[in-house]
């Protein structure tokens, strides 16, 4: 059957309308679904962009682009799957994200937060798109997660190891090339000068940088699983090198009369890693990778392929409906979310002076990895016994908290290093748990230091479960409020590290009963 020329016209402007309808409501929905998930997240990107900021983790800022480009890689093999919103799976993936986002926000644990937006990406993609999709994207959202910062989780641990590490192969180059340099543990002891491998210097912060550099760069520079792996196993060895070039050149320097620990114009600081790390990097992609021109043919994109896609718009409409919901309710809480400060029972300007045996006066903290910002209230005492021993108190005392206001603070890095805990019976009814941290301000000052969380009449002695049990409370009963107490002695005037340890756990002993009077119980 033919049709007249105009009425084909009207059959072919009619078939056109109706692309670009569907098109622009495509694409309204897009930006909907962007909007109200940005909505959702809102609260938390200032945090992202100070995480990202640290120099240890500026890669974070490519991340999702690289992610992106991922995905456009694959758009050609995206196109023939069809949409099957996923109601179930989605939701619980969805929510889960939701309440992780909430109780990390409360909680101020910077980690989860990150974690809960990927878990929410993960959650949105099978609820709208299915599980088809969730497996073909798979790899570009899982890349997100090295936007986290892991690390920080296993830093303590490892730490001191890499410390040591690099202060042991660091000494040996050293007296090879003849200069005479002792090691001390995490010190090197020059004729001159010591220098401490701080874990600053342990080359772990940049671990990850190198990680999520190193696996797009064997993706598109690499043909094969094996040369990727190798490429990323370089990676983490161009970031172990350069920090031990680093340490060597700055011992090398001081040895020979450099007036500038961190040599001149501070050329070896944290980014001297990143500047002679990445160099390395890219000249080792270069030289393992396959690169005729056949082979650079494999990373253009794919030919396009014919799409017959379809998809149950009534079913798709009913999964937006419910990411709106879901989105606009955990955005409209944390935006409307206001914890209820917590007063102290009493002042601790009036925490007693006269606490047994031992007799207080006011001092200031004169150690600079115990300080800790935001504290509502905050204390330093001197104690002294009738035998002439002492001992240095400090409370911090927060009504509520929040993110960069809180008990477990990234400035007391250096407290929670080499920590365990030991047990101390307050009567023959009462004993607690509390920590044991060593801490040093040389390599012969090594002294330690006693401290716990109260959170609302709870002692307890692990960040993470001091983080959660304050993440609950300000969710069902609306209150973060919690308290850091730190004893320590006077490392110069003791003769050994036990002797120290008794006179801080004698005194902590009398304490205890003492800082019920003060701090909000349950």
């Amino acid at each position: 059957m033919k049709f007249p020329d105009n009425a084909q016209k009207v059959i072919d402007n009619s078939k056109l309308i109706s692309f670009t309808m569907t098109n622009r409501l495509t694409a309204i929905k897009i930006f909907l679904v962007i909007g109200i998930f940005l909505f959702a997240i809102g609260s938390i990107i200032p945090l992202m962009s100070k995480i990202w900021s640290r120099y240890d983790y500026s890669h974070g800022f490519l991340i999702p682009f690289i992610s992106l480009y991922l995905i456009w890689l694959k758009r050609n093999n995206l196109k023939p799957i069809a949409i099957k919103p996923h109601y179930a799976g989605g939701l619980i993936v969805l929510i889960s994200g939701c309440l992780m986002l909430i109780l990390s926000k409360i909680g101020s644990v910077a980690m989860i937060q990150l974690l809960s937006v990927i878990v929410m990406i993960a959650g949105t993609i099978l609820l709208l798109l299915g599980v088809k999709y969730s497996k073909a994207l798979a790899i570009p959202v899982a890349y997100l997660v090295l936007t986290v910062p892991l690390l920080d989780l296993i830093h303590d641990k490892i730490s001191f190891p890499l410390q040591l590490f690099s202060a042991t192969i660091v000494s040996t180059v050293l007296s090879f090339l003849n200069i005479p340099v002792f090691q001390n543990a995490q010190y090197l002891e020059f004729p001159s000068i010591t220098l401490e491998v701080a874990p600053e210097c342990s080359g772990i912060s940049f671990l990850i940088s190198f990680i999520a550099i190193g696996i797009p760069l064997a993706y598109f520079t690499q043909k094969s699983i094996f040369r990727r792996i190798m490429l990323v196993a370089y990676a983490i060895f161009c970031c172990i090198f350069a920090n031990l070039l680093r340490i060597m050149l700055m011992g090398f320097w001081t040895y020979h009369g450099g007036e500038y620990v961190h040599g001149p114009f501070h050329i070896f600081i944290g980014a001297f890693i990143s500047v002679v790390g990445f160099i390395f990097l890219f000249l080792g992609a270069f030289i393992f990778a396959e690169t005729t021109p056949r082979q650079l043919q494999r990373y253009q994109p794919e030919k396009e392929k014919t799409s017959g896609l379809m998809f149950d718009s009534k079913r798709f409409n009913r999964a937006l409906f419910m990411l709106f919901v879901v989105l606009f309710l955990t955005g409209g809480y944390l935006y409307l979310y206001n914890p209820q400060p917590v007063a102290l029972k009493n002042s601790l300007n009036d925490l007693d002076f006269k606490i047994g045996k031992w007799t207080g006066s006011k001092t200031s903290l004169n150690l600079e990895d115990l300080k800790i910002g935001g504290a509502d209230s905050e204390i330093t005492r001197i104690y002294r016994d009738q035998y002439g021993r002492e001992v240095k108190l400090h409370v911090a005392y927060f009504a509520s908290q929040r993110q960069g206001k809180e008990i477990v603070f990234y400035t007391l890095q250096r407290l929670y290093t080499a920590t365990r805990e030991i047990a101390i019976d307050i009567d023959l009814q009462k004993g607690v748990r509390i920590n044991k941290a060593m801490m040093a301000n040389g390599p012969e000052q090594a002294f330690p230091v006693l401290y716990w969380y109260d959170v609302q009449g709870n002692i307890i002695t692990n960040r993470y479960a001091a983080k959660l049990l304050i993440a609950l409370n300000g969710l069902i009963r609306g209150r973060t409020n919690g308290a850091l107490i730190i004893v320590y002695s006077d490392e110069k005037r003791l003769d050994n590290i036990e002797q120290a340890l008794n006179v801080e756990t004698d005194f902590v002993k009398e304490l205890m009963p003492v800082l019920d009077r003060y701090l909000p119980g349950h």
